[in-house]
């Protein structure tokens, strides 16, 4: 079997409304995934006072990463 490459998916959804946000990326490093959560934050849900993010425990996904990039946590 020959690997032909790799991606990342980024997938948000809020279940209750039915809503969901995929993006694909090349590589999955720890600032694709803090401009994901910005764009979440700014762009989708911008007039949120709350927005509760559940995570997995992937190396990635980490406060601190969504601090150096000035979001608002």
């Amino acid at each position: 079997m020959l690997r032909k490459g790799s991606c990342s998916l980024f997938l948000f959804t809020e279940p209750l409304a039915g809503w969901r946000h995929v993006r694909v990326s090349e590589r999955r490093t720890k600032s694709d995934w803090a401009e994901q959560v910005r764009e979440i934050l700014e762009v989708h849900y911008p007039k949120a006072k709350r927005v509760r993010l559940v995570m997995d425990n992937l190396n990635t996904h980490t406060i601190r990463r969504c601090m150096k990039r000035s979001l608002p946590i």
